[in-house]
């Protein structure tokens, strides 16, 4: 997909400075796959443990909880939250503009939310599976005596 934006916004300016026209379809095209490539981007960087974390608030309870277990399943608890809301509530859009085409090409405005529903459920996804992870490695460093 980033291939294709590239490709395509390159393609648009040279057709703008070059030929003094322009592509009907680039603009659209470019932000449809920008926003397809940043929410599949945020679930791929869930998968490999690398999202975007804001760490004021566990840092500040680190203090008040014995276990680093209780504290990352309380984060990521609230992430998983998060993002299965955020992909619920998104879904209505992806209904509501589904009948709605789009200005320059084949397709929807649905398209646009879209990505948003998949990427908030793929990081909850990951999300859980790190969580699981967490505990099961919890499990096996510190075995029932």
């Amino acid at each position: 997909m980033m291939a294709v934006m590239v490709f395509v916004v390159s393609l648009e300016v040279v057709m703008r400075y070059v030929f003094a026209s322009s592509l009907i379809f680039a603009s659209e095209l470019s932000r449809l796959l920008f926003v397809w490539v940043v929410f599949l981007g945020l679930a791929l960087a869930a998968a490999s443990g690398k999202e975007v974390a804001i760490r004021l608030l566990p840092d500040l309870l680190k203090a008040h909880f014995r276990s680093g277990l209780i504290l990352a399943l309380v984060t990521r608890s609230a992430g998983i939250s998060l993002m299965l809301l955020l992909a619920v509530v998104n879904w209505e859009f992806v209904v509501a503009n589904w009948h709605r085409p789009l200005n320059s090409m084949p397709g929807n405005a649905g398209l646009f939310h879209l990505p948003l529903t998949i990427g908030a459920v793929l990081t909850a996804f990951h999300l859980a599976v790190g969580a699981v992870e967490a505990m099961l490695s919890r499990a096996v460093e510190s075995p029932a005596p």
